[in-house]
């Protein structure tokens, strides 16, 4: 009974505040589009000793955008281990050059990374928002294999 008044409750404030947020990824259907065209990882290094691993890429743009741009790469070690991190950077694109590089630097969450075959994926995402609503366009890479090469840093 009272889950049920809590939730007539809050339909009721949201209905009379008139909350509406319209998400929209312009990148394939309606919407304008905002100009975040692709994005690509060519290619990793890792300090074998720290095991810190550094990833390489760029994406493609024909408008003047600012991204966020996400990495997620997965590397298996032995017969039962996989060992896994996440990176995050931004990057700024100008439509007169139509590319920007970004470098990704990051650590495992558990464990070590060293040279060697790895999976990645990638996520670049450009939001613009005016008085009303945020649109939202973006580009994925992936999940692709590469190759990590040792570096002494």
């Amino acid at each position: 009974m009272r889950v049920r008044l809590l939730a007539v409750l809050l339909a009721a404030a949201l209905a009379a505040l008139n909350v509406s947020s319209v998400l929209a990824d312009t990148g394939g259907g309606g919407g304008a589009d905002l100009g975040l065209e692709s994005m690509t990882i060519s290619g990793g290094t890792v300090i074998a000793r720290t095991g810190q691993v550094t990833l390489a890429g760029s994406i493609t743009c024909t408008q003047d955008l600012d991204a966020s741009v996400f990495v997620d790469i997965a590397q298996v070690v032995g017969r039962l281990n996989t060992i896994r991190g996440f990176g995050y950077t931004s990057v700024s694109c100008l439509a007169a050059v139509g590319s920007a590089s970004f470098t990704v630097s990051f650590f495992a969450d558990f464990g070590k990374f060293a040279p060697g075959s790895a999976r990645v994926e990638g996520f670049a995402e450009t939001v613009s928002c005016d008085d009303v609503d945020c649109f939202f366009d973006d580009a994925a890479f992936g999940p692709a294999s590469i190759r990590l090469v040792g570096s002494r840093g």
